[in-house]
């Protein structure tokens, strides 16, 4: 097991499937540098032109998973069953409450540098940055860059739908789903302080997995888990950004049922406090999760960081679930819209009009390809 950075041509294996003397070495090296007080490597040994450069491309590889299944292929059908619920919740409570207890400096990513040290020093990569990086919508999130404070966070977070909304052809059906759309945009610059608790701006910061979804799990026959995949995904996020999975009810982020969804989030965050207790009692810890969590989902902090991450629902999470917050007859006030939609960027209007073109010429080109 290990990973390859082919652009410097260093690779890396883990030290228990590294020759004896190797080992030997690398042990006696930790040691050493434990006794002095310096940083200790990870278990992955660099060592170069191991695999040909023909290659090609980098790697990963951390585990052979020999049991179990996803869960995504008894989800569907068993999700109403009590117990399995039970078994996902607790371990699933287990994982989120031992990530939490290792507070963080600051929000980002780990990385392994070439010479096999961990370190808190690139950009948060989660999964929908990826997602938008991959549509070549430019991010201005420089991969060296980490950031001290959650409201310079958030900030950056809304500056990437901003570029979504700027940059990608389709990004709006006409001008009237337009101003829809950079109105709510305006509006979460706006009221974000109010989702966010002062005292924790600066941490703390936590793990978390940004890409936990029922195929990354994998689970026994009675759900117990086994193992999670996808974990290039994970970064050191605000506390407050930490909630309970959002796919509990099987219904897509835009059309969640709020009673519905409640009921079983009211089931797992039970869960999560004895699993909490438990946890606390053992190790003496005084920060509770369940109780910003449970915080969370009564100031909407749930909805709001849902919208950060979701590019193509923020708007309509927005209205549903934000908005009605504050003013729930904005909706159909529509001076509220002709007023917000100008603060959005200098020049709005205008933006708005050649957006529609955009949108035609895109139609168009679409068309052609499929003649094609």
């Amino acid at each position: 097991m290990g990973l390859g950075y082919q652009q410097v041509n260093v690779y890396f294996t883990a030290v228990e499937n590294m020759p004896f003397f190797t080992r030997c070495l690398h042990y006696l090296r930790c040691r050493l540098l434990a006794f002095f007080g310096y940083q200790i490597p990870t278990r992955y040994v660099p060592h170069p032109n191991c695999i040909p450069r023909d290659l090609g491309t980098g790697y990963l590889l951390i585990d052979f998973i020999e049991d179990g299944q996803m869960l995504s292929n008894t989800w569907n059908e068993k999700h109403g069953d009590k117990r399995l619920r039970k078994n996902l919740f607790r371990d699933l409570s287990k994982i989120l409450l031992t990530l939490s207890r290792v507070p963080l400096p600051r929000i980002g990513s780990f990385v392994i540098d070439t010479d096999g040290y961990l370190g808190l020093s690139n950009r948060p990569l989660s999964s929908e940055i990826h997602e938008l990086e991959n549509e070549h919508i430019p991010v201005d999130m420089p991969r060296s860059f980490t950031y001290s404070t959650v409201d310079s966070y958030v900030v950056d977070l809304l500056a990437c739908h901003d570029s979504r909304m700027q940059h990608q052809p389709n990004a709006a059906m006409d001008l009237k789903d337009c101003i829809y759309q950079v109105t709510a945009l305006t509006m979460m610059k706006t009221i974000f302080p109010h989702f966010f608790q002062r005292d924790l701006r600066r941490g703390p910061f936590i793990l978390q997995l940004t890409d936990l979804h029922p195929s990354n799990i994998f689970v026994d026959d009675d759900w117990n888990i086994r193992c999670v995949i996808d974990l290039e995904w994970a970064c050191s996020r605000a506390i407050e950004m930490l909630h309970p999975p959002t796919w509990l009810t099987n219904q897509p982020v835009d059309k969640i049922d709020l009673e519905m969804y409640n009921k079983v989030r009211e089931e797992f965050m039970g869960i999560l406090q004895e699993q909490e207790k438990v946890l606390h009692a053992k190790a003496g810890d005084t920060t509770s999760l369940s109780s910003v969590m449970e915080k969370g989902w009564k100031t909407r902090t749930f909805w709001y960081s849902l919208c950060l991450r979701s590019p193509l629902a923020i708007h309509q999470l927005f209205y549903d679930r934000i908005q009605t917050r504050f003013a729930e007859g904005h909706i159909d006030d529509g001076d509220f819209f002709r007023i917000t939609m100008n603060y959005w960027k200098e020049g709005a209007i205008p933006f708005m009009h050649a957006k529609v073109k955009d949108k035609e010429q895109y139609d168009s080109q679409l068309q052609e390809a499929f003649e094609d």
